[in-house]
């Protein structure tokens, strides 16, 4: 794992502890993308474990100039296990995505779509 990377493994803890057991949180990493998932809480959500692939989802925001400019994307679809709909969040750095997800029981309708903070 790189340093950068590994910089981001405190902040895994600390979304888990405000999110709860409800709330998937990965930590990416682009080096090796078909091991990209260094670090997962709460993988029951997605059913994805450490050291599994990147999602094409992540791939994309990666290499797709229209996220490049974004430190983060809050408000979009995912989808668990079993299909369960999902409200997801990413923050990107250039060699990681640390992403949350949690199910929603209520018909998806994003708040706040592919936002940054400026």
């Amino acid at each position: 794992m790189n340093e950068t990377v590994r910089r981001f493994l405190p902040m895994v803890d600390f979304l888990e502890q405000i999110l709860g057991k409800n709330s998937e949180i990965v930590l990416h990493d682009f080096s090796d993308p078909d091991h990209a998932i260094v670090d997962i809480r709460n993988g029951i959500v997605s059913g994805r474990k450490v050291g599994g692939p990147a999602t094409d989802l992540a791939l994309k925001i990666m290499h797709d100039a229209k996220y490049r400019d974004l430190p983060f994307i809050t408000g979009y679809e995912g989808r668990g296990a079993g299909g369960k709909t999902l409200e997801s969040a990413t923050r990107m750095t250039k060699s990681s995505v640390c992403s949350a997800s949690t199910p929603t029981s209520r018909p998806y309708a994003p708040s706040t779509p592919w936002r940054s903070s400026s």
